[in-house]
């Protein structure tokens, strides 16, 4: 949806031409305040409640460098076509396998405390960022894994990621 629907709940947003996604969610996070961070693109969502149950889960639990849970795939239209899914998740699986179906990165909310670089996100890695980022993080500490349904992971024909799959299989 709009940003401008909840700007008022809003202490900073902008839209203006910014370099990129990578360089976008930098900035944001260079000027967040808190202890937990989170990006959510535009289409994808957060399950009411998620904000509220991954803070407590810091508030318990404050030394993970990332808390996540389930996530759910939608459609353009934002029907379901794939259940929640979600897991524990161990660095050797990760880079073997890669994030999917253990994590998606919409339901993930990272320490501020445990991202030890001048960089949140690496822009040599437009495509891939989010899994480099992942990598990265697993090596600064543990993940928590919390078994409850906190985001929707939207497919649709323009999204970055299958564009790119159908202008590979093209070439």
């Amino acid at each position: 949806f709009p940003v401008t629907i909840c700007k008022d709940r809003l202490a900073y947003w902008q839209s203006k031409p910014d370099g990129g996604q990578v360089k976008a969610i930098n900035k944001a996070f260079k000027m967040a305040k808190g202890d937990l961070v989170a990006y959510l693109n535009s289409d994808d969502l957060l399950q009411p409640g998620a904000v509220e149950a991954l803070i407590r889960a810091y508030d318990v639990n404050p030394d993970y460098t990332v808390y996540y849970g389930l996530c759910s795939t939608i459609d353009s239209e934002g029907k379901e076509i794939a259940k929640p899914k979600g897991g524990n998740i161990h660095y050797d699986v990760l880079l073997k396998k890669g994030m999917l179906p253990a994590i998606y990165q919409p339901d993930c909310f990272f320490n501020v405390r445990k991202i030890n670089r001048t960089y949140v996100l690496d822009e040599n890695y437009p495509l891939a960022f989010d899994y480099e980022l992942l990598l990265y993080l697993l090596k600064q500490g543990n993940f928590l894994f919390l078994y409850s349904h906190f985001a929707s992971y939207r497919i649709h024909d323009e999204s970055k990621s299958i564009a790119q799959k159908r202008e590979h299989t093209l070439s």
